[in-house]
């Protein structure tokens, strides 16, 4: 009897513990999707064109982009120049788009035919109208004289791309593609646009369109070329992605190097007593809020001739008292006989840091690297007030800021949502390929709930 009331005892613990997690589990997923929902949503809205992010209901999909084929026949046309038939390309490229730029086109193709025979080729992707819309076509009144102003200026930033084949141009085949029908397609307004264009010098022989999934990445490419865009900087996407870099690598490196050292300062050179007292300063600095010392740390770098440089952004991080507490932690476990023998063998402490401590802490050098890379990667108070009026030394987080409150912002906000995800990439890469170190690290330093 007693037996059988145990088992049952077993069997609803058992099938509470089977509740207990299913319960945790589901509450585990549910918030694992909604913290990644931003994320997902910053992505999806990265792909759509700048119509589509505003459009109610939200679309959870973007739109497939269409490739845009338009054939021009020359045959009943006077014998024109080349530099005449690459502005009719222009402007059958440029003013078709400009009239739908709200429609998802990924690239427009032009093709030139006399005869039977391609005489030129144009091609245009939407990175490149992204770039040089605002400059080329900043308002619907299309001429002729207006592309003739321009032509010079897509050329020479390359923002089309025209071959040029001549009278023996090899055959004309018909492009793949939907032809235009009565649906309300960009292909067909495209079409009906140009068929009642008077400053067109062809006729419009066919236009097709079909999807093309690699210009849902156009977005992407049109961040290498923001800077035609914006008037607040001449400097490029790269460029400040790189002064990113520079300052996030900097600051990493200077708070290996000295948080190291100070931890093993206090875990291995000083006394208790001393060690205790020191940790307890660094500590303390960790409760100073980053706002209480932003005057006096700018005006720290201002004596010392930094603001507008890369050093005045670097310097104020070399060193943490998180990064020492960390240190010090670790360095605490470390076996003490191994110190004493090298000591013994006549290393110098510095040489029994160098080649002894750092081999032996590789795991939390690695957690100090992350743990310091995503908070100086994101930040924007700092770098934006010791920048000041110098575009040049500007960081991701500062240029993103400028772009958003610029009129980009309300025109592109598919390329902002595509700058976001650029600079989010490299936190979620270092978090996805350091997690086995960074938790194997912290269960080092004795952090452990």
């Amino acid at each position: 009897m007693e037996r059988k009331i145990i088992m049952k005892q077993a069997a609803v613990r058992e099938k509470g513990e089977r509740s207990l997690k299913f319960t945790a589990y589901l509450v585990t997923v549910f918030f694992i999707v909604v913290s990644l929902f931003p994320l997902f949503w910053m992505i999806n809205s990265s792909w759509k064109d700048s119509l589509s992010l505003i459009t109610y209901p939200p679309k959870w999909l973007p739109k497939a982009p269409q490739e845009i084929t338009v054939v021009l026949n020359y045959d009943m046309a006077a014998v024109m120049t080349r530099k005449a038939l690459e502005i009719d390309a222009m402007k059958t490229t440029w003013f078709s788009w400009k009239k739908c730029q709200n429609e998802p086109i990924g690239e427009i193709r032009v093709i030139g035919v006399r005869n039977h025979r391609l005489i030129y080729e144009a091609n245009t992707v939407s990175s490149n109208f992204a770039a040089g819309r605002q400059n080329i076509v900043p308002n619907q009144f299309f001429s002729d004289q207006l592309m003739r102003m321009k032509l010079s200026e897509i050329k020479k930033k390359r923002y089309s791309v025209f071959t040029w084949y001549g009278n023996a141009g090899p055959a004309y085949q018909p492009v793949n593609g939907n032809s235009v029908g009565s649906e309300d397609t960009p292909a067909n307004k495209i079409s009906t646009f140009l068929k009642s264009a008077v400053w067109l010098s062809g006729a419009v022989m066919r236009t097709t369109q079909k999807n093309n999934y690699w210009r849902l990445f156009e977005n992407y490419r049109a961040l290498w070329r923001i800077s035609d865009v914006l008037t607040i900087t001449t400097y490029s996407f790269q460029h400040f992605f790189m002064n990113s870099m520079i300052v996030t690598v900097s600051v990493i490196i200077a708070q290996l190097f000295f948080g190291g050292l100070a931890g093993y300062t206090l875990s291995h050179l000083l006394s208790k007593r001393w060690a205790n007292i020191w940790l307890v300063f660094f500590i303390a600095t960790i409760m100073i809020p980053e706002v209480a010392i932003l005057v006096p740390l700018y005006i720290t770098v201002q004596k010392l001739h930094l603001t507008g440089t890369m050093w005045g952004i670097i310097l104020p991080h070399t060193s943490w008292g998180i990064v020492i507490f960390l240190f010090k932690g670790f360095f605490d476990q470390l076996p003490q006989d191994l110190i004493q023998a090298a000591r013994i063998d006549g290393a110098t402490e510095f040489q029994i840091f160098h080649k002894l401590i750092v081999p032996l802490s590789f795991p939390i050098f690695a957690v100090v690297s992350v743990m310091v890379f995503l908070p100086v990667w994101n930040e924007i108070l700092l770098p934006l007030i010791i920048a000041g009026g110098n575009s040049a030394i500007w960081t991701i987080p500062v240029y993103t800021n400028a772009i958003q409150q610029s009129q980009l912002m309300a025109s592109s906000m598919n390329l902002v949502m595509a700058l976001l995800v650029v600079s989010t990439l490299p936190m979620l890469l270092i978090f996805i390929f350091c997690q086995g170190l960074i938790e194997k690290g912290i269960a080092w330093t004795g952090m452990k709930g």
